[in-house]
């Protein structure tokens, strides 16, 4: 049994540090940030994830899982080195793989002997390579480089890593590979290639699923013009064999949480450096971009000035089962809002308090209480605890029933209010 050192334990990392311990391998999970290894010790995970925190206090307790200050000898002697922190991204979706490379750097510090290398984070094509040369230069011992991109969705993370659609695997050695491959599940299948192709795998799967996201949007904007409902239009395209039935393609307020946007921006940045066009990918970011400005329009027309007015927020975070706000939809939304003056009362179930950068917008205990006295309100993440409201009592509470559902989450004939669904004319 291999002993696997993972650097880096926000999301990602503590996903892949629980699971592998699940596995049954031998696993030392650590961080840059004292905090996270300390909330891990006590077995506090950082991002709220559906079974992550009863994994970790397992693991803990099975000793399969140790939680190691970055400076603990024992993570140099390690088999295989997982690089899992999440790429941070800055305001235009673009990486920045500083803290990668920080992870990276303390990693290869305390190596003691030869190791496999599994880059694991989301990262543009050729880090991969990149890190590995780094890490061998600065700790001395040669170091084989693989690839493994990550393709796990919040809220849903433990269960795609235990039971994944597939596995890609990119490695220069076929016994670099094989070595890879047993420390993942048995029963999935598996895809061997370059670590450049699977880096590009990456990018191309979420370029791919935001550009049917933007192309459902500008579908939706044009059924709402037409008096089409793009709720039928989509149902007869997932008819199609040709279509996937899990294909995102519900009209709505378009793509956030940087994920899908860093990966458009990454090949608009390869594009450009190779001369090649990019317009496909301009234009999946152009549509994605006008999606607030489309909502305040409809909101405008609604109620005429937003100034002054309230608008009530049903969800916080990027989605449902975690209690993650980086790049929500949802604080996009607010913040759109309070620079029109509107006042933003907002109910998360998973959200006890906001962060300084989403100061502005009042925390309600409940739903119902963020709809009272409200002009409208907007159904922002898709919760299923919304789906089972009191819609009459909702209603009521508000000055003007006026609700639109970003999510396709309610009905649409649900009474006790004037429910508005992007892609549906009023």
């Amino acid at each position: 049994m291999a002993t696997i050192a993972v650097w880096g334990s926000w999301h990602l990392g503590t996903v892949s540090a629980a699971c592998l311990a699940e596995l049954g391998q031998s696993v030392l999970a650590t961080d840059l940030d004292p905090a996270i290894v300390s909330g891990l010790r006590a077995g506090r995970p950082p991002v709220a994830e559906p079974r992550l925190a009863e994994l970790v206090r397992t693991h803990l307790d099975s000793g399969r899982l140790s939680i190691r200050d970055p400076d603990d000898p024992a993570l140099g002697t390690a088999d295989v080195v997982f690089l899992a922190g999440d790429t941070a991204v800055d305001e235009e979706d673009r990486s920045d793989l500083a803290g990668i490379e920080r992870l990276a750097e303390r990693a290869a510090k305390g190596l003691r002997r030869p190791a496999l290398l599994v880059v694991h984070s989301q990262v543009p094509v050729g880090t991969t390579e990149r890190l590995a040369a780094r890490v061998s230069s600065t700790s001395g011992s040669p170091i084989r480089a693989t690839c493994v991109p990550e393709n796990l969705r919040l809220g849903a993370a433990v269960e795609g890593f235990l039971k994944p659609d597939r596995l890609v695997i990119g490695a220069a050695d076929p016994s670099d590979a094989a070595a890879v491959r047993a420390l993942f599940p048995p029963d999935c299948d598996v895809l061997y290639m370059s670590i450049r192709s699977a880096e590009m795998s990456k990018h191309a799967l979420n370029a791919y699923l935001a550009t049917l996201v933007s192309f459902s949007s500008e579908i939706g904007d044009l059924c709402e013009s037409l008096g089409a409902d793009a709720y039928d239009v989509e149902r007869a395209l997932r008819a199609d064999r040709r279509v996937s039935p899990k294909a995102p393609m519900r009209p709505g307020f378009g793509f956030a949480g940087a994920t899908l946007g860093r990966d458009v921006q990454s090949l608009r940045a390869l594009a450009a450096a190779q001369g090649i066009p990019s317009s496909l990918m301009d234009g999946v970011l152009a549509v994605n971009r006008r999606r607030c400005a489309q909502l305040l329009r409809r909101l405008e027309a609604e109620l005429g000035t937003l100034d002054g007015r309230t608008i009530a927020l049903l969800g916080l975070t990027y989605k449902p089962g975690t209690d993650t706000l980086r790049r929500s939809v949802a604080l996009e939304i607010a913040g759109a809002l309070l620079q029109k003056g509107t006042s933003v009362r907002a109910y998360d179930p998973a959200v006890s308090r906001l962060p300084a950068s989403a100061c502005g917008i009042s925390l309600a205990p409940d739903a119902e209480t963020a709809a009272r006295g409200a002009d409208a309100l907007i159904v922002a993440t898709e919760w299923p605890e919304f789906g089972g409201l009191d819609w009459n009592r909702i209603g009521a509470a508000m000055r003007r029933p006026l609700v639109f559902d970003l999510k396709g989450l309610l009905p649409a004939q649900q009474g006790g209010i004037e429910l508005r669904r992007i892609g549906v004319k009023a």
